[in-house]
């Protein structure tokens, strides 16, 4: 028999009013991609509602109870928020408990059980949730859009794009390649074998081109593939001899900053003869020791690998195919490309020829004159963004019945403030800038006009003009020089026009009179005619006319020019003419290491001195080279004494008026191709011209 007080001290429980837990908010099932934020949620009431609260806790299959962390936030919450997951998060399963905290078991004084505002446990709780799972899935990235063309009918057009499975910031990027070398002497038909090779078997790898002087100090003469596409990166860097002061980043160069830790880039440098591996080797330590510190490894071979197999040590393309892979794996045959061309995919018949419209280069030939819309399907199985579409671009095959040769201009400043763009057909009109005799120019008279034929190679006859010097009372400024010749001017390659005028700094200073500019053509940086100015006129004598280039002796140039005086700056007290420089130099390219006459590479953009970017309503890349800035151009002799001429401007600048001399000399011309005809003197305006026709 249990007595009274024993009755008394036996505790016990009765959940007379416990509530029953239920789901309202069930989390569910989620697909992300990498780099993304996943919010899991589940919410649970209680009911009848009492005074009591929930709790929750998230938990992981196979882990068990989540805490808090940097990637993990909301553990012991209704939401649980996942953060920068990566492909390895794929598949994780999560689910959450709800609990119920009852008020008739608190710890407050007094305790109010036995009252309607006490609330016993919930007689189901913990409550589990579903478990739930999230995929993470993979990401196609564009590294490069297609870009608009047009050909004539008959002619064939490329299209091409480049993805990848992965992030931009290199995840999914294969190694990159680097070749370092300083002369070429393979043929240019095995190289391009090779890059064909090379572009089937890997056509994502990043490929960088790395071009050194050569031993004499001239620039470097590295063949180019030339088959398509020509998708290579070409940098020049300087011959270190291992001196660190002269070492520069080829991490830098070759945009290894973007790659995550663990990428291997692939690095073959030339061991000919002509150069070794000492050549470059304080760029070479600062690149290991840059690599290193970004986590980057390095698979490293030099050119004895070509020698072991009997290849051409300078064949700088054959050592990536098989050889130097950096552990990368060919293009992910899951990668799908499909062109749509007017949002159908693209078939051979009797109007139209194509090839590779399930891969990533599309080439397409019409025979009828059309516009049309091109863009890239490209899907990858899994991926969260498949199909992802291309940016779409226009193809227009332009009809034989009219017959385009298409000049593009672009008129810049040495900031590259773009000025003024025009398009002309040869077909319909020659193509001129004519600037007016009557204008007045400005300080700031040095213009930049950039030209380019975006369509196909054109065969052209241009004619250049230097500017006339300026007149004094009865006598005349002498005439600028003349150039006439014949060229091809290459399809997408950038020519320069920089045209004279009769003010200083572009013809030499006088107290009396200005000499007339000289006139320059350029392919990229690479100076090919000059035409000089005019002198001005004297006090009694006429001015001295400027030469054409191809007329008359014409000056040895150098990579390097000078101003009047042989002073570092323009200026406008020697009168002793100054000399350009073969190639343009450029204040910003200078300090890129960037050789003069070496091209800046395939762009939009024009780079201004200080490496401002242009903008311009055309969308075809141009192979530039022209830098602007620090060129020499401003060279003409300047008067000394009251009422003395300025020289002409040229290659060679005229030497400017003196007691001893009255007048201006003309500046003297230059030419690096066959002229068809040049002469001394020819142009009375004040300013230069240009005029380009079609043969």
């Amino acid at each position: 028999m249990i007595g009274f007080k024993a009755y008394r001290n036996t505790p016990t429980t009765l959940d007379l009013n416990g509530p029953i837990l239920s789901y309202t908010t069930q989390p569910v099932d989620v697909s992300e991609t990498e780099s993304s934020t996943i919010n899991l949620v589940g919410i649970a009431t209680a009911l009848p509602v009492g005074t009591g609260s929930i709790s929750y806790q998230w938990y992981e299959t196979g882990y068990g109870l989540i805490a808090s962390g940097s990637s993990i936030t909301g553990t012991a919450t209704t939401t649980l928020t996942l953060n920068e997951l990566n492909f390895n998060d794929s598949g994780r399963e999560f689910y959450l408990e709800a609990s119920y905290e009852a008020s008739a078991y608190g710890t407050s004084d007094p305790i109010t059980a036995g009252t309607a505002r006490s609330t016993g446990n919930a007689i189901n709780a913990p409550l589990v949730s579903d478990t739930v799972e999230i995929t993470v899935g993979p990401t196609i990235v564009i590294l490069q859009q297609p870009v608009s063309d047009t050909v004539a009918i008959d002619q064939h057009a490329n299209f091409s794009v480049l993805a990848s499975i992965g992030s931009s910031t290199g995840a999914g990027v294969p190694a990159p390649c680097i070749a370092v070398i300083d002369e070429v002497s393979t043929f240019q038909a095995t190289l391009n074998t090779d890059w064909t090779a090379f572009r089937n078997k890997w056509p994502t790898r990043p490929f960088w081109i790395f071009r050194v002087p050569q031993r004499d100090g001239s620039a470097a003469s590295v063949i180019l593939p030339t088959v398509s596409p020509t998708d290579y990166n070409v940098e020049d860097i300087p011959r270190d001899e291992g001196q660190s002061g002269d070492s520069v980043s080829w991490f830098n160069r070759a945009n290894l900053d973007g790659y995550v830790a663990g990428t291997t880039v692939t690095l073959w440098i030339d061991n000919s003869g002509s150069m070794t591996p000492a050549s470059v080797g304080a760029s070479y330590n600062r690149f290991v020791s840059d690599c290193a510190a970004a986590g980057i490894l390095i698979d490293y071979q030099t050119s004895l690998i070509n020698e072991a197999e009997g290849v051409s040590n300078e064949n700088y393309i054959w050592p990536f195919i098989d050889n130097l892979t950096g552990g990368s794996e060919p293009a992910d045959p899951n990668l799908i490309y499909q062109w749509k061309v007017n949002g159908e995919i693209p078939v051979n018949s009797t109007t139209r020829e194509v090839e590779g419209a399930d891969t990533r280069i599309l080439r397409i030939e019409d025979t009828v004159a059309g516009i049309h819309t091109v863009a890239c399907s490209i899907s990858y199985p899994g991926a969260v963004n498949s199909p992802l579409l291309s940016n779409v671009v226009t193809y227009d095959a332009a009809g034989a019945d009219v017959q385009r040769s298409i000049l593009h201009l672009e008129e810049f400043d040495v900031n590259a403030t773009l000025y003024n763009t025009r398009v002309v057909n040869l077909e319909d009109e020659p193509f001129e800038i004519n600037l007016s005799s009557s204008l007045t120019p400005t300080s700031d008279w040095n213009r930049i006009y950039s030209i380019n034929v975006p369509e196909e190679d054109i065969d052209v006859k241009i004619t250049l003009r230097g500017a006339a010097g300026l007149g004094s009372g009865l006598f005349s400024g002498g005439q600028g020089g003349v150039s006439i010749w014949t060229m091809t001017l290459t399809r997408q390659q950038e020519y320069v026009a920089i045209l004279g005028a009769a003010i200083w700094p572009s013809g030499g200073n006088g107290s009396g009179t200005m000499g007339g500019g000289g006139s320059f053509f350029y392919r990229g940086g690479e100076l090919l005619v000059a035409c000089g100015g005019g002198g001005g006129a004297g006090l009694t004598l006429n001015g001295g006319a400027g030469l054409g280039g191809g007329v008359g002796n014409q000056p040895v140039l150098t990579s390097a020019g000078t101003y009047p005086g042989d002073l570092p700056t323009a200026n406008t007290t020697e009168s002793s003419g100054g000399q350009v420089a073969r190639c343009t130099i450029g204040d910003y390219w200078s300090t890129q290491g960037i050789a003069p006459c070496v091209s800046i590479g395939s762009t939009q953009f024009f780079t201004g001195k200080d490496g401002q970017k242009s903008t311009s309503i055309f969308t075809t890349p141009v192979i530039r080279g022209y830098k602007a800035g620090l060129n020499y151009q401003f060279n003409g002799g300047n008067g000394s004494g009251s009422n003395n001429a300025g020289g002409g401007g040229g290659a060679q600048g005229g030497e400017g008026g003196s007691p001893a001399l009255q007048y201006g000399r003309g500046g003297q011309g230059f030419a690096a191709i066959p002229i068809t005809s040049a002469s001394v003197g020819g142009s009375t305006a004040s300013t230069g011209m240009i005029r380009i026709e079609k043969v």
